[in-house]
């Protein structure tokens, strides 16, 4: 064999053999170390998720008064308002109930409950 080709060939094995990087193995992903999941519980903020059960709730009811308005004897005098109220109260409620649904069931990417700290308050 020639000194070209064994040069290739030994290149060609080092790269098959990646270098093991110091980190942690949690679930089939390395990662850095010190930067891995936590598996403890966390428990979710009641505020937020009181306030995310009331809007998405307000939200249906409006939805569902704006098409009865907009079938009735008025002719959809109100249907519009109905709907731009539904959509103002549905769009913040479904939102942050699909973000606490998945931090809740631990869905990849939704690690994080920091976005609904309960240490903000809003005067």
């Amino acid at each position: 064999m020639n000194p070209i080709q064994h040069e290739s060939r030994d290149m060609e094995m080092s790269a098959a053999r990646a270098p093991e990087s110091p980190g942690e193995e949690f679930g089939g992903l390395r990662y850095p170390p010190g930067r891995r999941p936590s598996t403890q519980r966390r428990r979710l903020p009641p505020r937020t998720c009181c306030l995310a059960v009331a809007l998405t709730t307000l939200g249906t009811c409006l939805f569902v008064a704006g098409c009865v308005a907009s079938f009735g004897p008025n002719e959809g005098s109100a249907a519009v308002e109905l709907f731009v109220l539904a959509a103002l109260t549905l769009l913040p409620g479904v939102y942050a109930s699909y973000h606490l649904i998945g931090i809740k069931m631990r869905w990849p990417g939704f690690d994080n409950v920091a976005m609904f700290h309960e240490d903000v308050q809003f005067v």
